[in-house]
């Protein structure tokens, strides 16, 4: 599973009895929508709210408005060995993103990344390999 939790982060002190079983229900919340739904759609209302945050913390950082807080897949950094792009918390400003530190992690969370690594690795070869296969269609003009 490649989704992972940001409990660490949470304002409110989340128990560490309670982890467990709220890892497991954000990392399978996709399936519980799609399976109440009996199959009939997906979990689109919940990717239309967090896709309305997130461009609302972009805008806001573009605006001016304040300094606007948003996961985006950046640069690995520290994990390029690895991967080339990992999902973090980010913040956009008047220029745009600002890439600061990684986002600090207690130690069941580095385990879980470290887990899913393998997992995240052949993720990013398909998707890359994806990418670069639509580059070359659309460069030879076969995606008009």
């Amino acid at each position: 599973m490649c989704i992972r939790d940001r409990l660490s982060q949470c304002s409110v002190h989340v128990p560490e009895e309670l982890r467990g079983e709220l890892t497991t229900k954000i990392q399978e919340a996709g399936t519980t929508v799609v399976e109440a739904k009996e199959g009939k759609g997906s979990a689109t209302l919940s990717m239309a709210v967090a896709a309305a945050r997130f461009a609302e913390e972009v805008m806001k950082g573009l605006s001016g408005d304040g300094v606007g807080r948003a996961c985006a897949y950046v640069d690995a950094g520290s994990m390029k060995s690895s991967v080339m792009f990992f999902a973090d918390v980010c913040k956009y400003d008047e220029g745009g993103i600002v890439l600061g530190d990684p986002t600090p992690r207690d130690d069941a969370e580095k385990a879980a990344i470290d887990a899913m690594m393998q997992d995240l690795i052949q993720n990013h070869a398909t998707a890359s390999a994806f990418l670069a296969w639509h580059t070359h269609l659309a460069m030879a003009g076969a995606l008009q």
